[in-house]
């Protein structure tokens, strides 16, 4: 079956909606087995290459555009019927007028996979008028088009047919989703005869044939017939993604490139295409070098993502820290690979000599052999020695149930054998950790009793928790013997009895949280069915749901399994001071408490922040647990995990610091973070750890975590700055040196080394520059808030950009954030674009206030089989994790000039005035003789230039100052290519030239 082109460019009037550059036609008779099909590509901002067009989908970009001077080369078997790009929303204003033969779009939910969807008009098209210029046909006898659409399977094709008997096949082609197929058909013919359009000028094809809307009956078999691929519509809401976007989908790291959704954590330079195998021998590199200014760009954009999400560290220097595994014991470290590693990569170490060419994809590794080590001398489970509050008796089954949605409900239960699988080594572990604590001791008590040793409370309620340091101080200072001293002469059995006693009203469960990975209630945040427990934690599915996945490697396994036993030795730690207020009958216990507030926990020690897992973390593993990246949703396999240190700044936003002066809050102050390499997560998973005598105190230096790679990042209004690359720590009189720490010091060294010397000098003085320009993900925030209309998100973003230079603080505070006498800085282009953005939103008036509140629906609880056998069978409600109510506030519009001095901030102004802002701007920098990055302000000026059109029409159309209230059509402003040039105004020639700036 062939197709005829028209080889015709398009042009959809302005209110045509999303960008439909893409856009391919290709139209014939049915009769004549000729068929037409479309693609699309959304209007979204393509990111990093914004200004290359958006070619179609599962076709190679043409490499000769309509607007090509020499278009002779295009190979392309189909020519390309372009149609020209027209960014932003669909219009809701007037559309019946251009759409009268438009059937109405119909929900297509409930219908089955295999059966066909209706009539349905794509947005793209629901309010377009098709222009076809060059046809002989006049516009206004043209119908509008009608698109027959119907949901495939993937890997299937179908045959549909018309009332009117036509016939089409259509193949579908990806296997990652369903894909949409298109149908049109012809006006008026009902028998093969000659059509005068489709034969106009001699047999000439010039024009198509369009049905007016017909239903389709249905399909009616499945046919073995491959439809040309340019005939096949992928959606724009479902780009397929590469290898790294699907392994991470990671919205804040993930942008769509062309039309391929790309992650920003895959590294560029060099480039690794395999997500799983990221640890790559160098001869294996898919590509050493950058020779593009758009590669560049990639590049740079990337490293600076992957140093924001794994504090400091880039995905190519991860996989130093992620290669090995331990599960041996003695004084010789015995590696076991971390099933990041090809076997081409063995081979290459092995025999050096080789020159092997090949992917790993090519050449998977042996992974059962590493994950038969893990059999073999893993945990040695045993349920039966657990502490009573981790038996399985003690979990209730979950309903999986969210609102707005259709997606089918899943019963998460303990007696499913995957989920039970998956968490027996989990709870096991967490086992260990608390037999391992089991001889430490510790009280509680209200500040108020101890302000002569602490200081002033920070709140009426507040407690504080003693450690056995604390209490040898107190007791020095008050003079009177230890009141803790009878905790250390418990034996280990009654100190496990006290807790299991403690503990004998907590059970498990599983939940879907917005906000957390766990969450520890009491009673009062249930219905009255919790009677009769103490305390309950949900433990969030969706780490579960990825220890579920059978493409983990071994070092991902092991990570997620002390990830999880982590997260319940934190929500234990809450239940168990938690249980101090509740029918306990213990000698000291908290019974005098409980008309307070049961959740306001104590101070450890009158310092930091009353949260006591976060606490109990640091105490135990030296840091708060972090598993990177970190998305909201399911959760990808780890790429790192890392301990930050307790407490820190933005944490005082959440719960009260004891002391609001204190230093690790204040601008300045330095956030630590410990890299973790997998051999720690790999020993605690081992059996010889647990057994091996050099290590006779298993919880002694945070569970024999060294804590060897570490980071900083500097604190400003309690948020992180960037922070620098790890490095390796030593530290004077260690108690312990462990047996691999070498490898990882030389692996670690040997990477770095590695990747200078393939990213060059070159990269590390541009990265340096490039640093700055950093706005990015709102410029795409704005874009996809512009194309919704939503006010509140772009006024929010616009304010952010335009506050970048001090506009508000007079002429001297703004100049000083320009460039001038030769030096380069960034802050003007985001003001700049601020004014943009400013002069594309309407005015506002007054300040808008906005409340947001999450939706709330009921969980149900069923007790798991064990449970009941146990006695325990009523069924518990409760409410999810939300996140709390937020109100929010848009600030009126505001216009200050400071780019002279003495303006007072004016008002009756308009949009027009952003942009007679943006031009006395640029005449300061070229005031103070400052320098200019020339594309980045090409791109502004375009932008200004066309804001400036669209706002004097809309002026003309708007008398007085009703045009002020108006949307622009579209988002004008376009990211330029990377180009690091600057350039300085030469009023000689009155123009911009190219200047040389070391920025190293």
């Amino acid at each position: 079956m062939k197709s005829l082109g028209i080889g015709t460019r398009w042009t959809p009037i302005q209110r045509a909606g999303p960008v439909l550059s893409g856009l391919q036609l290709t139209f014939s008779c049915p009769w004549r087995r000729q068929g037409i099909g479309i693609r699309y590509a959304h209007g979204h901002p393509v990111y990093p290459s914004d200004t290359a067009p958006i070619p179609a989908l599962g076709r190679q970009p043409d490499p000769h555009p309509a607007s090509d001077p020499n278009p002779a080369s295009n190979q392309n078997p189909v020519p390309n019927h372009t149609l020209a790009s027209a960014p932003g929303p669909v219009s809701t204003e007037d559309t019946t007028s251009h759409a009268k033969n438009v059937p109405t779009e119909t929900s297509a939910n409930d219908a089955d996979e295999d059966e066909v969807q209706g009539e349905l008009i794509h947005p793209a098209l629901r309010d377009a008028i098709l222009i076809p210029e060059l046809w002989d046909v006049p516009v206004l006898e043209w119908p509008a088009l009608v698109l027959k659409m119907a949901k495939l399977k993937p890997q299937r094709t179908v045959q549909m047919k018309s009332k009117a008997g036509k016939t089409a096949i259509f193949k579908s082609n990806y296997p990652e989703f369903n894909i949409v197929a298109v149908v049109a058909q012809c006006v008026g013919h009902e028998a093969p005869e000659p059509c005068s359009t489709c034969s106009a000028g001699g047999g000439r094809f010039t024009g198509g044939c369009i049905l007016p809307p017909a239903g389709i009956e249905g399909l009616d078999q499945v046919s073995n017939y491959r439809w040309p691929e340019s005939l096949v519509y992928y959606p724009d809401t479902i780009p397929p993604s590469s290898p790294w976007a699907k392994r991470y989908p990671v919205k804040e790291s993930t942008v769509i490139v062309n039309t391929t959704k790309r992650s920003l954590l895959a590294p560029h330079c060099p480039r690794i295409n395999d997500p799983k195998y990221y640890d790559q021998h160098q001869d294996e590199f898919f590509d050493h070098g950058l020779w593009t200014l758009p590669e560049i760009d990639s590049a740079y954009w990337s490293e600076k993502i992957q140093e924001r999400s794994f504090w400091g560290t880039p995905t190519f220097q991860l996989a130093a820290l992620n290669r090995h595994l331990t599960f041996s014991s003695g004084p010789n470290f015995e590696p076991v690979p971390s099933g990041h590693q090809s076997r081409v990569n063995r081979v290459l170490g092995a025999f050096p000599q080789l020159n092997v060419s090949g992917s790993p994809s090519t050449s998977p590794p042996r992974e059962g052999d590493n994950f038969k080590v893990y059999q073999r001398k893993g945990l040695k489970i045993d349920e039966t020695k657990w502490l009573s509050f981790l038996r399985k008796d003690r979990w209730y089954d979950w309903v999986q149930y969210a609102p707005n949605t259709r997606a089918a409900s899943k019963t998460w239960s303990v007696d499913d054998p995957p989920v039970w699988n998956a968490l027996r080594p989990i709870l096991e572990l967490t086992h260990r950790i608390f037999k391992a604590l089991i001889d430490d001791g510790h009280d509680s008590d209200d500040w108020e009793d101890f302000v002569d040793v602490l200081g002033k409370s920070p709140d009426e309620d507040a407690t504080v928790l003693f450690s056995y340091a604390m209490e040898q101080h107190v007791a020095k200072k008050r003079g009177r013997k230890l009141w803790i001293d009878h905790a250390h002469v418990r034996t280990n059995e009654e100190v496990q009895a006290r807790l299991e006693e403690l503990l004998k009203g907590f059970i498990w469960a599983f939940g879907e949280h917005a906000t957390c990975h766990a969450i520890t209630s009491e009673p009062s945040k249930f219905f009255n069915s919790i009677k009769g427990y103490t305390i309950l934690t949900n433990v969030n599915t969706n780490k579960i749901q990825t220890l579920l996945n059978p493409d983990l490697t071994l070092r991902e396994l092991c990570q997620l399994q002390v990830d999880l036993a982590i997260v319940m030795v934190h929500e234990i730690m809450h239940a168990v001071l938690y249980s101090r207020f509740a029918g306990d009958k213990y000698v000291g216990n908290r019974s005098d408490w409980q008309d307070k507030n049961p959740q306001a926990e104590p101070y450890l020690d009158g310092q930091g922040l009353p949260e006591a897992g976060h606490y109990f973390e640091q105490l135990v593993f030296g840091g708060i647990n972090e598993s990177l990246p970190f998305t909201e949703g399911p959760c990808p396999p780890p790429l790192l995990q890392a301990m930050r240190t307790w407490p820190y700044a933005r944490a005082s936003e959440y719960w009260l610091p004891a002391n609001p002066n204190s230093s690790y809050i204040k601008d300045g102050a330095k956030t630590r973070v410990y890299i973790i390499p997998s051999t720690w997560s790999s020993k605690l998973c081992s059996e010889a750890f647990w057994n091996d005598p050099q290590y006779p105190r298993k919880s002694d230096n945070f569970f024999h975590n060294s804590r060897r790679f570490r980071t900083t990042a500097p604190i400003k209004n309690k948020r992180t700055l960037d922070c620098s690359q790890p490095d390796v720590v030593y530290r004077r009189n260690e108690p312990y040196l462990y047996p691999e720490e070498n490898t990882l010091i030389d692996d670690w060294n040997a990477q770095k080394a590695l990747l200078e010397s393939i990213q060059g000098p070159w990269f590390g003085q541009d990265f340096a520059q490039w640093c700055d320009l950093k706005q990015r993900q709102g410029l795409r925030d704005f874009a996809d808030g512009f194309a919704k209309r939503d006010h509140e998100k772009c006024a929010a973003i616009a304010e952010y950009y335009a506050y970048l230079a001090p506009w508000n603080r007079g002429y001297e505070a703004f100049k000083d954030t320009m460039p001038q006498n030769g030096d380069v800085s960034n802050n003007y282009l985001w003001h700049a674009v601020g004014l943009l953005m400013l002069a594309s939103l309407p005015l506002r008036h007054e300040q808008l206030v906005l409340k947001t509140w999450s939706t709330q629906w009921i969980m149900e609880l069923m007790p798991s089989r064990a449970a009941a056998a146990a006695g325990h069978h009523q069924t518990i409600y409760t409410h999810p994790d939300l996140p709390p109510p937020k109100e929010r506030a848009i600030n009126g519009s505001v216009f200050f000039d400071s780019t002279r001095p003495g303006i007072p901030p004016l008002r009756g102004f308009e949009q027009m005035h952003y942009m007679i802002l943006l031009s006395n701007m640029v005449k300061l920098i070229i005031n103070l003789d400052g320098y200019i990055f020339k594309k980045f302000m090409d791109s502004i000026n375009t932008a200004r230039k066309n804001i400036m059109k669209e706002r004097q029409q809309l002026a003309k159309d708007y008398p007085g100052k009703a045009h002020t209230s108006r949307w622009l059509s579209k988002w004008h402003f376009e990211l330029p290519p990377y180009d690091p040039m600057v350039s300085q105004w030469d009023p000689g020639f009155k123009a911009w030239r190219p200047i040389e700036v070391d920025f190293s």
